[in-house]
């Protein structure tokens, strides 16, 4: 999202917890260049929302919805998204960031109660 005042302009970034300083301006430079601004945060609670929904292992990849980013996010460019952070922050945001990622694939991933 970016906002006009006057001679500056504004550019709203993702702001993900836990990240360092570097990590931070590591996902400014990337929205900046080959995201939109804000798209990062956008596309964990996309990918959030989609692995908690009872339905998700119903997705068709084949389906590309309405195209509409806020309604139907293709899940593939969500993860693709997700791809291109985790890879390029430094080492240890990189963990952290994978490390709250599979705390959300957990629901994916279903286990018997009696396992």
């Amino acid at each position: 999202m970016t906002k006009i005042t006057g001679l500056t302009t504004i550019t709203r970034i993702s702001n993900l917890p836990r990240l360092s300083p570097h990590g931070r301006l590591v996902i400014a430079q990337l929205e900046n260049t080959r995201l939109q601004p804000g798209q990062v945060l956008e596309a964990i609670q996309h990918w959030e929302r989609f692995v908690r929904d009872p339905a998700h292992r119903l997705y068709d990849p084949r389906y590309t919805g309405c195209g509409i980013w806020e309604c139907c996010p293709p899940m593939l460019e969500v993860q693709a998204i997700l791809h291109i952070v985790v890879r390029n922050l430094p080492r240890r945001d990189s963990c952290r960031l994978q490390a709250d990622l599979d705390r959300i694939n957990e629901c994916w991933r279903w286990r018997p109660p009696y396992a």
